[in-house]
């Protein structure tokens, strides 16, 4: 496999796991602030974001390839109340980093036909 495509989907990886780990993040301060609607909103994001790991960590192993998870680093913002989960810039931050990763991993989903290999 191409080293660039294996950089790509590693970083895909990663990214996937940051996010898994903010929605985590944003789940446990929902249910200390006590709204059970929003900590079990930002669980099934986070349960979602696994899915997407597994699904290119199951494809490299498929192929004879492998993967690392190296340590990651999440920014954690001081969360005080609800308005602040629900903040147009942390919620912007989330998309722009799911956009940052969609756009970089694009080109090599395509190279790989990724989507037939779920079809």
């Amino acid at each position: 496999m191409d080293k660039l495509i294996l950089i790509n989907l590693q970083d895909y990886i990663n990214e996937h796991i940051k996010m898994q780990l903010n929605c985590f993040n944003l789940s446990k301060k929902s249910d200390e602030l006590g709204y059970p609607g929003f900590t079990h909103f930002f669980q099934v994001q986070a349960q979602d974001e696994f899915l997407h790991q597994r699904r290119i960590m199951n494809y490299l192993l498929d192929r004879g390839q492998n993967y690392k998870i190296n340590s990651i680093e999440v920014n954690t913002p001081e969360l005080k109340n609800i308005e602040d989960i629900l903040n147009v810039e942390i919620i912007l931050q989330i998309l722009q980093m799911n956009l940052q990763i969609m756009q970089k991993i694009k080109w090599t989903l395509q190279q790989l036909n990724f989507m037939n290999y779920y079809n």
